[in-house]
């Protein structure tokens, strides 16, 4: 029986954290393998089964601890080792699997300093030469990782999927606020590629003040960008502009359903998820024209306006016409876990190979016991 090794570490973190916990479950149904899941064991414990093992580690990543004090020892028992990122802690001896989720900061300078761009890419060589086979989440960063590593074996896409714990949640009652109106929603951060300051300058030149829902607390929207921050600033003054503040799976349910539209004002992206989980939720949505969006979204009922174009966007929400869409049949088979879970155990599966050892990975270890 081979044992395959997860670092669990950033399970609760978003982006990397929803495909983790979208592909975890999916990954452990196969039950003749053994698995050793590393993390925190507190998030962990449900997963834990009669083939599933839990090793405790709190260091975080891409740090120093992480490249020399990592436990690599229990790591080597197994027959392979999957990370959802590209942070591979040193002195893994056993067949390393990769994630990249996207090469944003190569492609956009200025999103950290120049040491900060610099070290993230000798963690980029550093993973693409350290593992036997990449994965990534959609075609467009495929496309960039060989752009800027085009000497490397092409790249998997296992593009990510709907997120059971969004779908499954029972929807909450709206605010009251909300209950009577339309409403447009943005999900999302204030990094400068998420096209924040496009939407809210959208917002503002529109002459019939349409009422723009923002999840988030006001304060995690605060930035250096003087520009952003006059544009908060004034979304802070309007009464339709609403800052949701930390919202729980049943009221983002609840507000993303209820909707006129979602709004994806993203400059890029490496995959993008608020669109989709939007129309799994029969929510339209009104997004930017990226290619990564056109590669997944042409063939589903988005709108499109021009990238980083507040006029186009305003004149998409000023002209959009609120509905509800039928949940398109093709969308839960084209993107969903499960099948991207079957595409990555398949190749570990392949390439691998090699059965562990059939010791008991934490329950004999010190290690185990103590937060790393």
């Amino acid at each position: 029986m081979n044992t395959i090794a997860i670092d669990c570490r950033m399970l609760n973190c978003s982006g990397i954290g929803s495909f983790l916990k979208g592909i975890l479950p999916n990954l452990l149904k196969h039950r003749h393998n053994k698995w050793l899941l590393i993390g925190d064991p507190a998030q962990l414990e449900k997963y834990r089964s009669a083939n599933v093992e839990i090793l405790n580690c709190s260091i975080p990543i891409f740090s120093i601890k992480e490249l020399f004090s990592f436990p690599v020892k229990y790591v080597n028992r197994c027959s392979a080792f999957f990370t959802p990122n590209y942070n591979i802690p040193m002195g893994i001896k056993i067949p390393v699997y990769a994630t990249i989720h996207d090469t944003v900061y190569l492609d956009i300078p200025g999103l950290t300093s120049k040491v900060g761009t610099l070290i993230r890419t000798q963690y980029l060589r550093l993973a693409i030469s350290r593992a036997n086979h990449i994965f990534t989440v959609s075609n467009f960063s495929a496309n960039r990782i060989l752009h800027h590593f085009p000497t490397i074996k092409p790249p998997t896409v296992c593009y990510n999927g709907v997120a059971s714990t969004l779908a499954e949640a029972n929807a909450e009652k709206l605010p009251q606020e909300l209950s009577a109106k339309p409403y447009f929603i943005y999900v999302g951060n204030i990094k400068p590629h998420k096209g924040l300051s496009t939407l809210l300058q959208a917002f503002e030149n529109l002459s019939d003040k349409a009422t723009l829902v923002i999840v988030g607390s006001k304060d995690n929207f605060r930035t250096s960008d003087k520009t952003i921050s006059r544009q908060l600033s004034d979304a802070d003054k309007s009464s339709n502009i609403i800052f949701t503040g930390h919202v729980s799976d049943g009221l983002l349910k609840a507000l993303i359903t209820n909707a006129a539209a979602l709004i994806q004002p993203s400059r890029y992206e490496g995959f993008g998820l608020p669109p989709l989980e939007a129309m799994q939720l029969g929510t339209p949505a009104i997004i930017s024209d990226i290619e990564v969006f056109k590669e997944l979204y042409s063939d589903f009922p988005v709108t499109f306006f021009k990238t980083g174009d507040a006029d186009s966007l305003s004149h998409a929400i000023k002209n959009f016409i609120p509905c509800r869409i039928k949940i398109p049949g093709n969308l839960s088979d084209k993107y969903t876990y499960d099948h991207s879970a079957k595409i990555i155990y398949s190749i570990i599966e392949q390439e691998s190979g090699s059965d562990s050892d059939s010791y008991s990975i934490t329950n004999n270890n010190p290690y185990n016991q103590a937060t790393t």
